[in-house]
């Protein structure tokens, strides 16, 4: 139990901690077996809408609602934090992703622009291009190279605006919600917009998120405006 309203969660490597990101610009850390509240952290004034850890879990970084990336150092169980860096941005940032090698971030704004991030520099890198062939620890962006057939996918019936995103953890599938409430489920790598997929009409309006859990059976959504919980399993057919 937390007072503060929570927007954003992201599970330790290790299984070992729960990070949350509150409304109010506060760090809540949780037993993840326990629940109990391990720290709470003042982190900024603002929402933190989406916070990663690095795949070493040294690392957590958080995007704000200010469009800033603050970087906190982990502690080896996960359960101490110290602030090390900020990279200060101008748009909110809504999603975060870490590269497997823990050196770039990349984030996508609430105007669904791309912007991929040098940790050790703290600088935006210049060439997006440059950085097509970075492989991705995980991939919550509903923008990138490799989710473009996400996006007006010619299967469509009406143009979508993407609002969530996750792949799967062999990196084969692609759960997507829209802002019309459907649940649509593809082949990841996404690149083509005559990608093929699953379809579910789930919510009245927008799904906040959609992610798998660690088996890769199983798919929880949540709504944006109704707060209800959905459980699905993956099945082949």
């Amino acid at each position: 139990q937390t007072s503060y309203e929570c927007v954003s969660l992201s599970f330790h490597p290790f299984g070992v901690a729960l990070a949350a990101g509150s409304s109010e610009g506060h760090l809540v850390v949780l037993n993840a077996e326990t629940g109990n509240i391990i720290t709470t952290v003042r982190v900024c004034g603002s929402p933190l809408n989406c916070l990663g850890y690095s795949p070493a879990g040294d690392t957590l970084a958080i995007g704000s609602q200010n469009g800033s990336v603050y970087l906190f150092r982990v502690s080896r169980d996960g359960y101490s934090y110290k602030k090390i860096n900020k990279i200060r941005g101008s748009q909110p940032l809504t999603q975060l992703d870490w590269s497997t090698d823990g050196s770039y971030l990349q984030t996508v704004t609430s105007e669904y622009d791309l912007t991929f991030w040098d940790v050790k520099t703290l600088t935006t890198e210049k060439s997006p291009v440059a950085m097509k062939d970075v492989k991705w620890y995980t991939h919550n962006c509903t923008v990138g190279f490799l989710v473009g057939g996400i996006w007006n996918n010619r299967y469509y019936p009406m143009q979508a605006l993407i609002s969530t995103a996750n792949r799967s953890a062999a990196h084969d599938l692609l759960v997507a919600g829209d802002a019309e409430g459907y649940l649509r489920l593809f082949r990841y790598p996404c690149i083509s917009p005559k990608a093929e997929y699953n379809e579910e009409k789930v919510y009245s309006l927008a799904i906040a998120a959609a992610r798998f859990l660690h088996n890769d059976r199983n798919v929880v959504t949540v709504g944006g405006t109704d707060a209800s919980l959905m459980l699905w399993e993956v099945v082949d057919e």
